[in-house]
């Protein structure tokens, strides 16, 4: 696939005030928001399918600025690669499961995106994990779609090659999505997360096990 986004990450060093503002500016379009109760529409499809492999797609919630996909994953048997950790990107980067969206207007992105430290163009599809859980052999989680896909449809794109799953398409008319998201209810004016301390590690006890960690090792 082609990448037209590659990176989820604004800007670099020493931002200041024009880049904490610039990032401000940025993930209000992008995240999902805490001033918003969503519509839900109960579009639903299976994504890939093996004998051993099922990743479906159980409903969406619609926001102004995006969609929250609900994503199931089931593995017959259970699986060494944690289907929930393959779905949100972590662990073992040639066993992760690979989801592309193409909007109707040729727009693209991929989940095999490099990340970069240039701003993304502001109108590119972005998928950003929003969660789950499960075990070996289930998992349950969210991937957030930005922007809004236009009319007609948008095309999902699934792959999980550790599992022998090829790339699979499917589409999903957005006539609903758009009509649910004109009826999202702003519940009250939107406001920036604060900025994150650094959190401090806590004290750890003299002459215990975790005081000594930093120290080297008598041979």
């Amino acid at each position: 696939m082609t990448n037209v986004a590659p990176t989820t990450s604004v800007g670099s060093g020493d931002d200041g005030e024009g880049g904490s503002r610039a990032r401000t500016d940025f993930w209000r379009t992008r995240e999902v928001p805490s001033n918003e109760l969503p519509r839900p529409v109960a579009l639903d499809a299976v994504l890939a399918r093996t004998d051993d492999v099922v990743v479906s797609l159980n409903g969406l919630l619609v926001y102004r600025n995006g969609v929250l996909l609900q994503l199931q994953v089931l593995v017959r048997g259970g699986s060494a690669h944690e289907p929930g950790a393959a779905l949100h990107g972590h662990g073992d980067p040639n066993a992760r499961m690979l989801l592309g969206v193409e909007l109707a207007d040729g727009r693209r992105f991929s989940s095999a995106s490099s990340p970069g430290s240039v701003a993304p163009d502001p109108t590119a599809p972005l998928l950003t994990s929003q969660g789950g859980g499960g075990d070996a052999r289930r998992a349950t989680g969210g991937m957030f779609l930005t922007p809004l896909p236009p009319p007609p449809e948008l095309r999902i794109v699934c792959a999980w090659p550790i599992h022998g799953v090829a790339d699979t398409i499917t589409t999903l008319p957005t006539g609903p999505i758009l009509d649910a998201a004109a009826r999202v209810d702003e519940v009250w004016p939107w406001e920036p997360y604060p900025d994150g301390e650094p959190v401090p590690a806590p004290a750890a006890p003299a002459g215990s096990w975790f005081s000594e960690t930093d120290e080297p090792s008598e041979q």
